[in-house]
């Protein structure tokens, strides 16, 4: 009996936590712009590992990386080196990266320390998550400074972060209003 429960949780963890596929955010169910056919993206305000708010809505203006991530999740840990590279080169060129975690704080604090996490972890309140139609981990969502969605990932395999690198570039090359 117990095997097979072991096994039914395998099961789920690895549908759950999937390594690579890039649907076209168009065909999601998110809240369009009454301006454009682009997507916007939701607003929400989380607390950060740190203590502070973090509202996205305040990042209007900045290329943004929204990962929604779990500590139990092997390709979530895999694209986490890629998002710390990231930072540390485009930060000052308007990259803002917010990783959601959906474990709680007690299991995100100590991961992120030890894996030497250098932008804002988020603690998920289900609603955030559940908005923006996260089924499998990682999904992450690309922000143009507009705050329209211009790209969604889900899931995670080696040379991805290249694909995400090249959707980034032009992204902070484009100062905001102007295309």
């Amino acid at each position: 009996m117990k095997k097979y429960i072991l096994l039914i949780a395998m099961v789920l963890l690895f549908v759950s936590c999937g390594t690579s596929s890039t649907p076209d955010p168009t065909k999601e169910k998110t809240v369009k712009s009454a301006k454009k056919e682009s997507l916007e993206a939701i607003d929400f305000t989380l607390t950060g590992l740190d203590g502070e708010q973090y509202t996205l809505s305040d990042y209007r203006g900045q290329v943004v990386i929204i990962d929604f991530w779990a500590t139990f999740c092997p390709p979530c840990r895999d694209e986490i080196p890629h998002f710390i590279d990231f930072h540390t080169r485009y930060k000052d060129e308007g990259l803002i990266i917010l990783g959601i975690g959906l474990d709680r704080e007690e299991k995100l604090a100590p991961f992120s320390k030890s894996m030497g996490i250098n932008y804002p972890i988020l603690i998920d309140d289900r609603k955030t998550s559940s908005a923006y139609g996260v089924k499998s981990i990682p999904t992450t969502f690309i922000l143009d400074r507009e705050g329209e969605i211009v790209k969604k990932f889900v899931g995670f395999s080696p040379g991805l972060e290249k694909e995400m690198e090249k959707e980034i570039l032009p992204l902070l090359k484009r100062e905001k209003g102007i295309e």
